[in-house]
């Protein structure tokens, strides 16, 4: 019953039914659980997930929140993953990062909240789960050493790979005169050469390349260096 204080000894006994004397008593209040955190919410980012939420409205038997609240963080994997604990000692921030995640991959989250006695402490129940997968937003490095050969019907272009492993594409933007960039073109990695042969004599055209790497969500690069060549 909440609110009792029960006392507790052990008595060893060994196989012909001799009894030790009773060990030193353990005096056990039972104090009422909190219930469960409250708006529990997850912020992906890279190979990270934040969590916050807001402490426990009440303790289980509907009294107001006393003593110090604790918290304690489980997570799983997928949609249908057991949640086990991941924080080694409960916390006393409503705010936890949990950090060296797989981007990409989907995680489930809940959080319980402890409220901490000196004698003894009472977990309540696990929060509502919340999921998140954590996402690649770290642009590649750009490519360099863009370089134009001008013909009477095309342009080619060559340049320098991005050194990242995980860049898929590269993007192809073009200017004609004056004007602004526009996206002409995609090569898969890890080709690095493109033709364009959408072109009109007499006329000068400036050129850029960007990466692009393979996350849910691609990340573009800044620009290549710029080169400028006139078809005749």
């Amino acid at each position: 019953s909440v609110g009792r204080r029960y006392v507790y000894v052990v008595i060893a006994e060994d196989a012909i039914g001799r009894s030790s004397a009773p060990s030193e008593r353990l005096v056990v209040p039972f104090l009422a659980a909190p219930k469960p955190p409250a708006d529990l919410s997850a912020q992906p980012g890279d190979r990270r997930v934040t969590l916050t939420w807001q402490p426990p409205p009440a303790l289980i038997d509907g009294s107001p929140v006393s003593g110090d609240i604790k918290y304690v963080v489980l997570r799983g994997s997928g949609a249908t993953g057991p949640l086990a604990t991941i924080t080694t000692q409960p916390i006393a921030e409503t705010t936890f990062t949990d950090t060296g995640l797989e981007n990409d991959t989907d995680y489930r989250y809940a959080v319980r909240a402890v409220r901490v006695e000196p004698a003894v402490t009472a977990a309540g129940e696990a929060s509502a789960t919340v999921a998140a997968a954590p996402l690649d937003t770290t642009p590649p490095t750009p490519p360099n050493g863009l370089v134009a050969v001008p013909s009477s019907d095309a342009v080619r272009l060559a340049w320098n790979a991005s050194p990242e492993p995980d860049v898929a594409t590269y993007a192809i933007y073009r200017a004609a005169g004056g004007g602004d960039f526009m996206r002409i073109a995609t090569t898969t990695a890890p080709g690095t050469v493109y033709t364009d042969r959408d072109v009109k004599p007499g006329t000068t055209y400036r050129y850029v390349v960007t990466a692009l790497d393979n996350a849910r969500r691609s990340n573009e690069s800044a620009r290549s260096n710029v080169v400028s060549v006139r078809v005749e």
